[in-house]
């Protein structure tokens, strides 16, 4: 009897002791992650350490999305105890920044967000300011895989060599930079680079990891996988370490030989224009120049307001030559231009205007240049333009007048009798004026006057006069300093309504798409919300003049889109909302610049019901 009860306490005490030991087994129960204390931190500019304390019942890890923050330790073991994690962060010379810590635990994740505050401005590549290494590579994503014409200033430290073999040659150097010259996913090839100045390379230990460097070039995401700079000698270094030189004391290779000397006679092609421009540095020459050259493309849309237009040239009107930027540049005899047509792409011009540097890396006219001759000849392009082309009235009677703009002759002609032109023709530029009656059919009606220019060109304006009661357009206009910068986003309040513009998942900000002369440009994954204090049934974005070039597929959060083509003037969305959120896209599937350009919706106006 006395074995038996010593058998059965030792029984007990095991039980007992296998029942402490399940209770002490974090993986027993179910799975937890519990984070104690903040999930968001607000640290100062300078470089410290935070611990984070959590309880982690399975075996974790942690990771942060930025380099400038680490964790210490990565990994650890399932425990019931709270464990404590270091975040360490940079100083940071920047602006403010964030980052983001993940604890997971198979598939449970917990993050906390560290924002690190920061007294400088966003880099934005020029001389004062220099790209860092990842706002470096995601304008490469956003430039896409054709070079871009404008160069920029980058500033980073070299972590490989990648390719010496084209110092004997071409006195160029292969070599990636990241932010501190570790290896690192983020990170920018510099390729076929020259020396400080623009130099050749004359021996491979010019240049070593680790070294600080700037580098000045055009940027493109090459074959869209490679973030890099131009090569064949268009990227130079400008600093390394302690050395410094400009960028205009070298132009490296031109890819055209440059030709003229810039006289009347003799005028500069592209390439001797960026020379001279390059020369000449970041204060405007006091003497003109004459420049000469077929027109690449249009760099903003016109604007009648300014009378100016500002364009590509290059020698033979193509991309793959140099191109030189004329910039803002007036008509004949400096007088304003007032029709966008006026010139075109492929027009071969001759202009006269000082040259300057802008910011040390874009070669440009000076603004107030003049066209002095166009295709040989000192007569402008005909033109026939309307200050607008169509308008949306009450069903009570009033007029309304149209201003045109033209250098020739026209006629005019309204397919209705109850909206009537005060003349039927006219010569140059002057205004028409349009009489409209009533509208008592109970429906609304539509008149177009057509404009029919000497040389056979046509312009459509359409007028729509809305049944009795109902609701007219209010159209949202607005100048550059209308809009609120705030960080990541931009906002306009006007007549009761109230716009956004928000950077989202897009690499942009906002504020760099608003324009001098008022067009707004969202830039890729960018969201634009409309709201009002009342329901809201009808939005159309009103596109700019050269919305074709990056237009792009759009989405709404609620009502309907009309289907969008290439070639759209608007975009119209349909519904019953107080707000209504429009994302843009991420390339320009509808833009004449191709499909692999990141996308980009311009408009200048907007008119909702």
């Amino acid at each position: 009897m006395k074995t038996n009860r010593i058998f059965a306490s030792a029984f007990a005490a095991l039980a007992v002791l296998a029942s402490c030991q399940e209770k002490n087994d974090p993986t027993t129960g179910e799975a937890t992650l519990t984070i104690k204390g903040e999930t968001s931190l607000t640290l100062d500019k300078s470089s410290q350490s935070v611990d984070i304390e959590f309880v982690a019942t399975r075996d974790w890890t942690a990771k942060s999305n930025q380099e400038w923050a680490s964790v210490d330790p990565a990994s650890g073991s399932a425990s019931n105890d709270a464990q404590k994690l270091t975040i360490t962060v940079l100083p940071n010379d920047g602006p403010a920044r964030e980052a983001k810590v993940t604890l997971s635990i198979g598939v449970l994740k917990k993050t906390v967000t560290i924002n690190q505050e920061g007294d400088g401005v966003a880099p934005d590549g020029t001389k004062e300011n220099p790209f860092d290494v990842a706002t470096a590579v995601a304008k490469c994503v956003e430039i896409g895989e054709t070079q871009s014409t404008e160069k920029y200033y980058v500033k980073g430290v070299v972590s490989g060599i990648k390719n010496a073999t084209g110092i004997a040659q071409y006195g160029n150097v292969d070599f990636w930079i990241t932010a501190d010259g570790s290896e690192s996913e983020t990170k920018l090839l510099v390729f076929q680079c020259l020396y400080l100045g623009g130099e050749k390379f004359t021996s491979e230990d010019q240049l070593k990891v680790g070294d600080n460097v700037v580098v000045y070039g055009p940027l493109v995401n090459y074959k869209g996988n490679t973030p890099e700079t131009g090569g064949k000698g268009s990227t130079m270094i400008v600093k390394l370490n302690d050395k410094e030189s400009e960028a205009g004391g070298s132009t490296g290779e031109l890819k055209t030989e440059p030709k003229g000397t810039g006289t009347e006679a003799d005028p500069f092609n592209a390439a001797a224009a960026i020379k001279k421009a390059q020369e000449v540095g970041t204060t405007a020459s006091t003497e003109q120049y004459y420049i000469k050259g077929k027109i690449v493309s249009f760099k903003d849309a016109f604007s009648a307001q300014y009378g100016s237009m500002s364009f590509y040239i290059s020698d033979d009107g193509t991309a793959e030559l140099d191109q030189f930027l004329i910039f803002r540049v007036y008509s004949f005899g400096g007088e304003k231009f007032v029709s966008a047509d006026q010139l075109k792409v492929g027009d071969e011009v001759v202009v006269k205007a000082a040259v300057v540097n802008y910011k040390g890396n874009t070669p440009e006219t000076n603004q107030g240049g003049q066209v002095i001759s166009v295709n040989g000849g000192q007569e402008e392009t005909s033109y026939l333009s309307l200050s607008s082309t169509s308008r949306e009235e009450a069903s009570t009677a009033g007029s309304f007048e149209i201003k045109v703009n033209s250098n020739q002759s026209w006629t005019v002609a309204s397919d209705s009798d109850w909206a009537k032109v005060s003349e039927a023709s006219g010569e140059g530029s002057k205004s028409v004026y349009v009489d409209y009656t009533a509208n008592t059919t109970g429906k609304a009606r539509t008149a177009k006057i057509t404009f029919t220019a000497k040389d056979g060109k046509t312009v459509v304006y359409t007028f729509t006069q809305l049944e009795e009661g109902a609701a007219v357009a209010v159209e949202l206009t607005w100048t550059k300093s209308d809009w609120v910068v705030s960080g990541d986003e931009i906002s306009l309040e006007k007549d009761g309504y109230k716009i956004v513009i928000k950077k989202n998942a897009g690499t942009t900000k906002p504020d760099q798409g608003i324009r001098d002369n008022g067009d707004i440009r969202a830039y890729a994954k960018a969201s634009i919300t409309i709201s009002a204090e009342k329901e809201m049934t009808a939005i159309d974005i009103i596109l700019a003049s050269d919305a074709s070039f990056r237009y792009c597929p759009v989405t709404v959060d609620n009502g309907a889109l009309a289907e969008q083509a290439k070639g759209d003037e608007k975009v119209s969305w349909t519904g019953n909302s107080k707000s209504v959120t429009f994302t843009v896209g991420e390339k320009a599937t509808l833009g004449t610049d191709g499909a692999e350009k990141a996308a980009q919706l311009r408009f200048r106006s907007i008119e909702i019901k």
